[in-house]
């Protein structure tokens, strides 16, 4: 049973394409979201699969439930580096300045800021109880 306002966890992350045209790695091939539980679903967006590559997502339909998530501040989003994810992914759909990266990336939570007693060597659900301070049902 979930309750109004309690706070949620998945795994965030973002692959990036390793193409001989894009030698820096920074065009965006795969948003993944991961249920902390070990059976639990996991979403691999293929971004390389939308019209140029997924730079127009925001604004389409089918889009709106995943923009749902990352905006709810409900839901953290944890994993390394997510803070940076969500700015280059930010700058990949054409969203410039924090204030407006904000808007559409909320609760992000960067493992690597985590004391590493709390997330060293452990699995996603245990990472997330070690940020949210307990277990998901």
């Amino acid at each position: 049973h979930q309750f109004a306002g309690e706070t949620k966890a998945i795994g965030f992350d973002v692959e990036y394409c390793t193409l001989e045209m894009d030698i820096q790695n920074t065009l965006p091939a795969m948003l993944q979201l991961a249920s902390p539980q070990p059976n639990g679903p996991v979403g691999l967006i293929w971004l390389d699969k939308f019209p140029n590559h997924g730079k127009d997502m925001i604004g389409r339909d089918e889009c709106k439930d995943l923009f749902a998530i990352l905006d709810n501040t409900n839901i953290l989003k944890v994993g390394p580096s997510v803070s940076a994810d969500a700015k280059h992914l930010a700058n990949w759909w054409g969203i410039m300045g924090g204030e407006f990266v904000s808007y559409y990336f909320s609760g992000m939570v960067d493992l690597e800021t985590e004391p590493e007693d709390e997330l060293h060597n452990k699995n996603l659900q245990e990472m997330c109880a070690g940020v949210l301070k307990r277990y998901l049902p």
